[in-house]
């Protein structure tokens, strides 16, 4: 099993002799065919028709930045993300029943921003609070996107909280 302690002990011939070894996936051709969904995106089709409310594989994740923010820079580097990653473009059609990927033109990163500035500690953490349940219990749909969302929640000048889903 590879991990973090046996690369780093690696002789260079070593290293070379494994990357040797590791398959190429090789890109799908952008022609107009239609891309098949992968099993995993199956399975997340299919239990989003089920129930179209589900949050059951939702990924939230937040992270605390302190000091001072360009937020155009930090939209900026969203922007640069969903243009470089298709599956951050990605939806899915369905065609007869099966769900096919759908890869869009890069579009700005939709980052709604949140102003608790000007509540007490509090206040502002109970309103942090139910916007992360309310951010971690939206919806997405499937076929017109986006799969990913973002929240800047501003609770001082120099503190902020980036909600991404």
């Amino acid at each position: 099993m590879l991990n973090k302690e046996n690369l780093s002990q690696m002789t260079p011939e070593q290293f070379r002799a494994l990357r040797r070894k590791v398959q190429v996936i090789s890109r799908l051709p952008r022609d107009g065919r239609d891309i098949p969904a992968s099993f995993a995106q199956q399975r997340l089709w299919f239990l989003s028709q089920m129930s179209a409310s589900s949050d059951a594989y939702h990924i939230a994740e937040g992270v605390e930045l302190t000091g001072a923010l360009d937020h155009a820079a930090l939209q900026w580097s969203l922007d640069r993300l969903v243009e470089r990653h298709e599956s951050l473009r990605t939806t899915f059609e369905a065609v007869d029943g099966v769900p096919y990927q759908r890869i869009g033109e890069a579009t700005a990163f939709a980052l709604s921003i949140h102003d608790l500035s000007g509540l007490d500690d509090v206040q502002s953490q109970s309103q942090l609070s139910a916007l992360q349940e309310q951010e971690t219990r939206a919806a997405f749909d499937l076929e017109h996107g986006p799969l990913l969302r973002g929240r800047l929640i501003v609770l001082a000048a120099d503190r902020h909280v980036l909600l991404l889903t």
